[in-house]
């Protein structure tokens, strides 16, 4: 088992290839996949999650502030951070609720390890970003990320990763690392996702 479990953010906008490409990707190693489409409402995501076949599906996180049917099935929740603020206590204990009775991981982002040692509640936090971001120009790391102890299985390295990072992540502490400016910002996503594995498998 590789010490770095990798999974990867879905690019913003919808492609019509995106499906066979994240099987494509799939088959030569399998990953979590972060739907994260910011510029879709809850009810789109919905829609376009339910032609997804059920083998990603189960692999999926998706990115939403509400619930939707169509989520059931996936392997969880990710709700973002500014949804996360806005939400009250009763609010909150919904989402916590039905992600227990619908089987789904928790999630949420952080932006320091001060707000990371806060979210213990989530079984999942992308910590970010933990390098210069690739997908973000001008969004530059500025937290030391080491996580602590109470933290490593939860925390996820986010922002410019590549596989280069690969052993300082580890070094870092970090148990899990995503991926979106390396695979998506370049005409190969496939070749990249490659390129993960290779350096994984070292």
């Amino acid at each position: 088992m590789p010490p770095l479990k990798i999974r990867v953010i879905s690019m913003e906008v919808p492609s019509e290839n995106e499906v066979s490409l994240l099987l494509a990707m799939q088959e030569v190693y399998p990953f979590l996949i972060h739907f994260r489409k910011p510029m879709l409402t809850t009810d789109e995501l919905g829609n376009v999650l339910e032609q997804w076949p059920d083998m990603l599906r189960k692999q999926v996180f998706v990115h939403a502030a509400d619930w939707h049917p169509s989520f059931e099935g996936l392997a969880g929740w990710h709700l973002p951070k500014n949804a996360r603020l806005n939400l009250t206590i009763e609010q909150f204990g919904f989402y916590k609720q039905t992600c227990c009775e619908h089987n789904l991981k928790t999630s949420s982002g952080a932006h320091s390890l001060l707000e990371l040692q806060q979210l213990s509640q989530f079984d999942w936090v992308l910590c970010s970003p933990v390098f210069d971001s690739i997908s973000k120009v001008g969004h530059h790391a500025e937290e030391n990320w080491i996580v602590d102890q109470h933290d490593l299985e939860s925390a996820v390295a986010l922002g410019g990763v590549t596989p280069a990072h690969f052993n300082e992540i580890i070094n870092r502490r970090f148990q899990h690392a995503a991926l979106l400016g390396y695979i998506w910002n370049f005409h190969n996503p496939l070749q990249r996702w490659k390129n993960c594995v290779t350096a994984l498998m070292c």
